[in-house]
């Protein structure tokens, strides 16, 4: 059965169902335009499309409400183009100008295995300003312990006034991948964006584990992007919580231009955070993989960069950069290095307390560590201006805590080799 080629005008209302015995390669494509659009497409069984590049399916209007529910056999949405630049596959531009919620909303279930969105894109230009006037539900499930294989292509939101956009992802089974999200605000500076993904199942993040120079190679996993380099939203952010055997990443960009590089996860339990406000920050991951290793990325300012690759178990790593134009590149190789392992000696008396922590306040400072061996602590803690600090750290139960407080033109450097080497510099 095919469903295609729906025409509808002003204010409409329809339901398209293909289910049943009937049900083979069921195609729903849709065009709505008016005050008041709402559609609902039911495909069960077979191999069910909706909206394609060329033939999207399109609402534009006043109020826009699209549901898609698929189940049964091959269920694609959106296919394909897009990626942020343009709206193919399925289309909402919405004009409304009231104070109120819902100008473009779209709600997918997408059920059994090999669920693929494409492209989706949510455009509003009028001047609303309550948050989610561009607002998206995805559901990708699973109907077996070894099914799933989901994807989500590319999904943009874009709003031409002072609010933001809502997008919740949730993923099932295994080998769900979320290739890239926009959302962005072009007026204004203090909207808010909001991104929820909760993947739940096994190699989550990549269809392919990557790992070591796999990552270094520049061969992106799942990329998650809020704003970009024309958007204003000042108030951005994006919560994760992916659970199961295999990785565990999060994405939160606060403001304008910034991006987050390469992230790579292979592996099993890992865990990435970063966390960005200001203007043209950079945060590269190239590589997490091992077991139960922990990295955080915080930048607050203009201009930072941070780079980290980690390569083994038990690792733990915090980077904190505020100011402008700071800079921190850290490579792990071992197991149980860095965090919370706790410092004596003249590491202790250096006063930073927290291990596996490099932390920068200021401008132009510069941080570099390389760490290739197990059990290693280390700290570095920068306040000021034009500082350096640069070590290794090559065996095992090494530690070194380095601060460089309150003043500028610092440097520091350290190499520590073999075992139980116990270093503190503060200047």
């Amino acid at each position: 059965m095919k469903l295609k080629n729906i025409l509808l005008a002003s204010g409409s209302a329809i339901v398209l169902s293909a289910a049943g015995a009937i049900a083979d390669n069921n195609e729903a494509h849709l065009d709505q335009n008016g005050t008041d659009n709402s559609a609902l497409i039911q495909q069960t069984g077979n191999n069910n499309d909706a909206g394609a590049s060329g033939t999207e399916m399109t609402q534009t209007g006043y109020i826009n409400k699209l549901s898609i529910l698929q189940s049964g056999s091959y269920n694609e949405i959106g296919l394909e183009a897009n990626s942020n630049g343009g709206p193919d596959g399925v289309y909402q531009n919405s004009n409304r100008s009231s104070d109120a919620a819902g100008a473009n909303h779209i709600n997918v279930i997408q059920s059994s295995s090999l669920n693929v969105i494409g492209a989706i894109s949510q455009s509003s230009t009028g001047t609303n300003t309550f948050l989610g006037s561009n607002s998206a539900t995805i559901t990708q499930a699973s109907d077996g312990p070894f099914s799933g294989a989901n994807r989500v292509g590319s999904v943009s939101q874009s709003r031409g006034s002072s609010s933001g956009n809502a997008l919740t992802v949730t993923q099932g089974g295994r080998l769900n991948n979320i290739e890239r999200i926009s959302q962005r605000t072009t007026q204004g500076g203090n909207q808010t964006n909001t991104l929820t993904v909760a993947m739940t199942g096994t190699l989550n993040g990549t269809t392919v584990p990557l790992s070591g120079p796999a990552g270094a190679s520049g061969a992106q996993a799942s990329v998650l992007i809020q704003g970009d380099a024309s958007a204003q939203a000042r108030n951005s952010s994006a919560n994760l919580d992916v659970s199961g055997t295999g990785n565990r990443f999060g994405v939160t960009q606060y403001g304008q231009g910034n991006t987050v590089g390469t992230l790579t996860l292979g592996g099993n339990f890992n865990q990435l955070g970063t966390y960005q406000v200001g203007t043209d920050n950079v945060i590269t991951v190239a590589a997490v993989s091992g077991t139960l290793n922990n990295i955080g990325i915080s930048q607050n300012g203009v201009t930072n960069e941070a780079k980290a690759d980690v390569d083994g178990d038990f690792n733990g790593l915090g980077i904190d950069q505020i100011g402008t134009s700071n800079d921190a590149d850290v490579t792990i190789t071992g197991d149980d290095n860095g965090w919370d392992r706790g410092f004596n000696g003249s590491a202790a008396s250096v006063g930073l307390g927290q291990s596996g922590l490099v932390a920068q306040n200021g401008i132009g400072n510069f941080a570099e560590l390389t760490v290739t061996g197990s059990s290693n602590a280390f700290a570095f803690d920068q306040t000021g201006d034009d500082n350096d600090i640069s070590g290794t750290q090559t065996g095992n139960l090494n530690q070194v805590a380095v601060a460089q407080t309150g003043s500028s033109n610092n440097t520091a450097s350290f190499s520590q080799s073999g075992s139980g080497n116990n270093a503190g510099i503060m200047q």
